[in-house]
């Protein structure tokens, strides 16, 4: 156990501390080590959720592994949490997710319905032309006015 204190010591920085046995401030350190611990968690979590091409719709959704997402208390039906979490962990029906799979090329991945581009969250909710007229009911128009300036580019 000792030696996994001055392990964790040296390997953050503080192996001052344990050459000296000694802190002038005790709560200070404490307070000092716990953020350096947490900063070097949320570096190390960033790289790897930003090198995983699995995760890409996750990137977009979770900045932080300390937060709680927004869909906890605004999706309500348990049906409607589970499909957000399938869909923002790479687990989805869509072509972008099922194409790993079967060792389908990424650009190969295309929607199913259109047939016109990689079958990605952006595509599947946002640029369909499959989904224009549920977009237009679900969607307040002041989106799908950007949608539309969006889709145009």
């Amino acid at each position: 156990m000792v030696s996994r204190v001055r392990t964790c010591l040296f390997q953050h920085g503080f192996g001052y501390v344990w050459q000296n046995q000694y802190v002038h401030n005790e709560p200070l350190f404490i307070q000092q080590l716990k953020q350096r611990l947490k900063d070097e968690y949320l570096q190390t979590w960033n790289i790897s959720v930003n090198q995983s091409s699995i995760l890409c719709d996750y990137r977009l959704c979770q900045s932080s592994p300390f937060d709680i997402e927004k869909y906890v208390s605004v999706l309500d039906l348990r049906k409607f949490r589970r499909a957000y979490v399938t869909f923002g962990m790479g687990a989805s029906k869509l072509e972008v997710h099922t194409g790993r799979y079967n060792n389908t090329p990424a650009n190969n991945r295309l929607c199913r319905l259109c047939h016109m581009e990689v079958e990605d969250a952006f595509h599947f909710l946002l640029k369909c032309s499959s989904f224009i007229d549920l977009r237009e009911k679900l969607i307040p128009r002041k989106y799908t006015d950007t949608l539309r300036s969006i889709n145009s580019l």
